[in-house]
């Protein structure tokens, strides 16, 4: 898997991940604007913090099982990130950075 989308938990598309090939535990990341992002979602708080930083590359975790793939960084912000997909690559993803946190809905292509 090469992409993951971003959505807020209502559904809003947020952004893309592009992670670079060939698969590997450490990989290079890039964060992109969705094409379906709407300005209603561009200003809550989940685009802020998934596009904080935005345009950047930067290093990521990626772990892929039978059961699912795992996808973890740190974007330019200082925001960790943890995104979990199931086999149908369908899951969640996780920001925190200090007392703050968000979520939302995540999608492989």
């Amino acid at each position: 898997m090469n992409l993951v989308v971003f959505a807020t938990l209502k559904g809003a598309m947020i952004a893309i991940l592009g992670m670079s090939t060939p698969v590997a535990p450490q990989r290079s990341c890039l964060v992109v604007r969705h094409a379906l992002l709407d300005q209603d979602t561009a200003r809550g708080p989940e685009a802020w913090i998934v596009l904080a930083g935005y345009p950047g590359e930067f290093p990521c975790a990626y772990q892929s099982s039978k059961r699912g793939t795992v996808v973890s960084f740190v974007n330019p912000d200082g925001w960790r990130f943890e995104v979990k997909l199931d086999r149908r690559e369908a899951g969640r993803w996780w920001a925190w950075k200090g007392p703050w946190r968000l979520s939302g809905k995540a999608y492989g292509p």
